[in-house]
């Protein structure tokens, strides 16, 4: 059984054979997808769609795609692409930028979050550390950047305080430091004409 995304309604035409008509279905969705290395079953309760009565055409709405897409990771046990997109708003980085600091390539980097392909594990427990540091230890994140080649942001050098072009005078107690310094998817025949636009957006 092929299944297509597209706009449809109940008693359209099939899209596909065009000889037969869409009829609404409910109930527990089954259907397969590949993770990469084996095909997987997955289940869905409680989900509407439209088969065609004569080939079996499925169609699926954006809502039904969704709810599978969400399965699909929880059973793989993967952050989401809406979890990793989330990771990398919080280190403020682009797409270009998050490929970078993880050490892999832009393309392969957008897929993720996309959902086109999935990250593999080694990968994910590698995002999970990096949102578990960005709440428990901030310093660590330095070093990943440090490690990762980044030029770290100076801070601006005190500037010398004088009065009409002569130095002022320090006292052997102490010294003059100004006030204003501050230190700052991958589902088996689904989505065939599903719209991807989030990819390298930056």
């Amino acid at each position: 059984m092929k299944n297509t995304k597209i706009t449809a309604t109940t008693n359209d035409m099939c899209p596909m054979c065009q000889a037969g008509q869409l009829k609404l279905k409910t109930g527990a969705y089954e259907t397969a997808f590949n993770d990469g290395e084996e095909e997987q079953t997955l289940t869905v309760p409680d989900m509407r769609w439209l088969e065609c009565e004569k080939c079996g055409e499925v169609v699926l709405d954006d809502n039904a795609m969704d709810r599978i897409d969400q399965a699909k990771y929880k059973i793989l046990g993967l952050l989401t692409p809406a979890d990793i997109m989330a990771i990398r708003g919080r280190l403020q980085k682009t797409q270009e930028q998050m490929a970078a600091l993880l050490g892999i390539g832009k393309k392969t980097y957008c897929r993720w979050e996309n959902g086109t392909f999935f990250q593999i594990r080694v990968n994910d427990r590698y995002l999970r550390w990096i949102a578990r540091m960005l709440d428990e230890c901030p310093e660590a994140i330095e070093i990943l950047k440090e490690l990762a080649g980044e030029t770290p942001e100076k801070s601006p050098k005190p500037k010398t305080v004088g009065i009409a072009s002569h130095k002022r005078r320090l006292s052997p107690e102490g010294s003059v430091m100004s006030s204003l310094y501050q230190f700052d998817p991958n589902l088996s025949g689904h989505g065939v004409f599903r719209k991807r636009d989030l990819c390298c957006t930056g």
